[in-house]
């Protein structure tokens, strides 16, 4: 799966859904990898996908401020991939897409400033260790 930037900045495309997929809209969200959570969507764009209320949490934003977000939980489908997330819901235009989510994803992620690419590959399978040689001619002596 590719991406985009916009504004200098990488974006992704995915499909976000509450309790009925029938609702699902897709959305174009900034990879911030500096913000250690899943997702941030704007009111606006929450309140018609059926999220599932859970709480309320406080957050300290990188410029200092705190804002209060309305904790849900969702399923978000990226690359191909559906898991299930919590979404902070605030006020605000931003779509904001965490390395936490983007763990849950499993896939490498490639961001390519200097041509503007975004890209999500498998991650590689690790090689098996292979099991010592041992010398069929001169069997361990006993």
């Amino acid at each position: 799966m590719h991406g985009t930037f916009v504004n200098k900045s990488p974006h992704i495309e995915f499909n976000i859904w509450g309790i009925n997929k029938s609702v699902a809209q897709k959305y174009i969200g900034l990879i911030d990898t500096g913000f250690n959570g899943y997702l941030v969507i704007p009111y606006a764009l929450a309140f018609p996908l059926g999220l599932a209320l859970i709480g309320t949490e406080s957050s300290t934003l990188a410029d200092g401020s705190t804002v209060t977000s309305l904790v849900c939980i969702g399923q978000v489908e990226l690359c191909g991939i559906t898991v299930p997330t919590t979404v902070s819901v605030q006020s605000g235009n931003s779509i904001l897409i965490g390395t936490q989510l983007l763990e849950r994803i499993g896939k490498d992620l490639h961001i390519d400033f200097i041509d503007g690419k975004v890209e999500f590959k498998e991650r590689p399978k690790p090689t098996p260790p292979t099991p010592p040689k041992t010398n069929s001619e001169n069997p361990p002596k006993k």
